[in-house]
């Protein structure tokens, strides 16, 4: 949540944030981007690594996270595309992914999110605040776009070295859009006084855009619903995976670490400097790579500061406590590859099921100590 355009804070009294290149502190250039500054050190990581070796390289954009910060020439090309409106955009692309065959014809698009005045109609905003809307969605837009134009670059370097046929990439968001609205909170201690998208603003998308961002989905960042915990991956190459192939089997984030052992015929440690380390949870991913299926339907886990769910094959049990979303604070049972939408509560109907899933998850908080005391920081009003 740092500046991009010169990594100061923006909340927290007396937080440092530092930029640190081999033990080092550096101080940003006049020029600094954050983004851009992330793909060229790659760039520079992978032209000095020795030739004869193998070489893993984490990349750990921050983009497109708020604060809407964007160069200007990326910026101006999105800017006056999203005067359409979320409504009509999440429509657009709904439709799209079924013309591409990402979800199946017979799926229908769950109602976009609505909280009051948070989420107003888009043709009942005055056409000021139509332009104000698209200007946070185009830099919403233009931090992806320099994120595309960086990986790219990387990808056009290993064809160059000749090492893109056998070099795996994986590509993956950690949660979906977030919701929070920063344009209506009334505190800040960053400088929130300039244009959209400048280092002098504090900006974010709001639920309306939101919606449009995690299409089909339902719900936002924070929530356990498919809009805060559903996220596309993307894996590529070439010399083990069939290009354009789609999978739907449930993955987790937890089976990065087992596919990263297996790959180089690594062996996972049971301790490090006399510390014990916890075992893998995960499963390998290289057998979804290589075509096979993973026949074996596992449990899943999701928890974040007190939203729950479980997941177990299609089926997925959900538990958002936050008030406006679900009053009473029941667990609801879905069909996830009927229903990807979550619109169709089960859990009346198949209560053994929600039993036992409710059972598994209170098992799995015990050990992983998710019921640890924690304190929400509350970013922004309402959200």
């Amino acid at each position: 949540m740092s500046n991009y355009f010169n990594i100061d804070p923006w909340l927290r009294p007396g937080q440092l944030i530092q930029l640190v290149e081999d033990g080092k502190m550096v101080k940003p250039d006049e020029d600094f981007y954050m983004t851009s500054a992330f793909s060229n050190k790659a760039l520079q990581f992978i032209k000095e690594r020795p030739k004869e070796n193998p070489f893993f390289l984490y990349l750990a954009y921050t983009a497109p996270h708020y604060p809407l910060h964007a160069l200007p020439e990326d910026i101006a090309l999105f800017e006056g595309k999203y005067l359409v409106g979320w409504d009509s955009i999440r429509s657009r692309r709904f439709n799209k992914m079924k013309d591409l065959g990402i979800i199946p014809n017979e799926y229908s698009i769950p109602p976009s999110y609505k909280h009051g005045n948070l989420t107003p109609v888009w043709d009942s905003l005055p056409q000021e605040e139509k332009i104000i809307f698209d200007k946070r969605m185009a830099t919403h837009a233009a931090m992806i776009y320099r994120m595309d134009k960086g990986i790219g670059n990387i990808v056009d370097l290993l064809s160059e070295q000749g090492e893109l046929d056998n070099t795996l990439i994986m590509f993956m968001s950690d949660n979906g859009a977030t919701s929070a609205a920063f344009y209506l909170a009334d505190f800040f201690i960053a400088d929130n006084t300039g244009e959209i998208g400048s280092a002098k603003s504090f900006d974010s998308q709001g639920p309306s855009w939101a919606n449009s961002s995690n299409t089909p989905l339902t719900l936002f960042k924070k929530y356990t619903a498919e809009g805060g915990i559903n996220t596309s991956f993307i894996a590529h190459w070439p010399n083990k995976i069939e290009a354009g192939r789609w999978d739907d089997t449930p993955m987790h984030l937890i089976d990065i670490m087992p596919t990263m052992v297996e790959i180089p015929g690594g062996k996972y440690p049971l301790e490090m400097n006399k510390i014990k380390i916890k075992p893998m949870e995960g499963v390998s991913l290289v057998p979804v790579f290589s075509g096979k299926e993973i026949k074996e339907e596992r449990y899943l886990y999701f928890e974040h500061i007190g939203n729950k769910a479980v997941r177990k094959g299609p089926w997925k049990l959900v538990n958002n406590k936050e008030k406006k979303v679900n009053p009473n604070e029941t667990w609801k049972l879905f069909n996830i590859d009927n229903d990807p939408g979550e619109m169709f509560d089960l859990a009346e109907k198949y209560p053994e099921k929600v039993i036992d899933f409710i059972n598994q998850y209170e098992k799995w908080a015990e050990r992983v100590a998710v019921h640890e005391p924690y304190e929400e920081l509350i970013l922004a009003k309402p959200f």
